[in-house]
């Protein structure tokens, strides 16, 4: 009989993947089990060596959440960089520099929809990389889009380039909320490391998914 437990399988993208268990005496209705004292365990060389390591010291929860996410934004997770860490028995530490400049949008713009300052949006992720942000007329799933821009946050071993790529006529005002947010984020995940931020008009209007 399973406990009905939550559980997440982590990978990470060096290849470490690890398991998280709610504690049974997790509160009912907590805000965040992970950070109820769950039972931890890993690194593991994959996702089913992660399950089958649960399986050997704990009762079947009945199933689990995969999921695969880079080593910063398990970083910038603190409750996940915390249990992890825990699983480690030492601290997470950061990929060694790039000797050439890698796309880091996925984890400096988060996806999903927000609201800043009044002003509603959606993110998502592009095949190339870059991070797709749609300006909404509300936080509706009819809402029709206003305008669009991309963003690529380039990472080497000098800087991070931020550059958003907007539709012409697109104030730099209009990005005040989020730019502040990926430069704050980038602060916390790099904290070493300069951030540089770029505006550039695209060339042609950019192309969005019909919501």
């Amino acid at each position: 009989m399973s406990t009905g437990l939550e559980c997440d399988i982590v990978g990470l993208s060096d290849g470490r993947w690890f398991y998280m268990l709610e504690s049974p005496s997790c509160p009912s209705g907590a805000w965040d089990w992970r950070a109820e004292d769950p039972s931890v365990g890993g690194p593991f060389t994959s996702e089913d060596a992660a399950f089958d390591g649960l399986r050997k010291k704990h009762a079947n929860p009945g199933g689990y959440q995969s999921f695969e996410i880079s080593v910063e934004e398990a970083i910038a997770d603190a409750t996940l960089k915390e249990n992890i860490e825990c699983a480690l028995g030492t601290e997470l530490a950061f990929p060694p520099l790039p000797e050439t400049p890698v796309q880091v949008a996925h984890v400096l713009v988060e996806t999903g929809k927000f609201s800043y300052g009044g002003q509603s949006m959606m993110t998502s992720p592009q095949e190339d990389g870059r991070m797709l942000i749609d300006f909404t007329s509300s936080m509706g799933a009819n809402a029709d889009i206003l305008h669009s821009a991309q963003v690529s946050c380039m990472r080497d071993a000098a800087s991070i380039v931020v550059e958003i790529e907007r539709e012409a006529g697109q104030p730099d005002e209009t990005f005040e909320n989020i730019t502040s947010d990926i430069i704050g984020r980038a602060k916390r995940i790099y904290p070493e490391e300069m951030v540089v931020l770029n505006f550039r008009d695209a060339e042609k209007d950019i192309d969005t998914p019909s919501l």
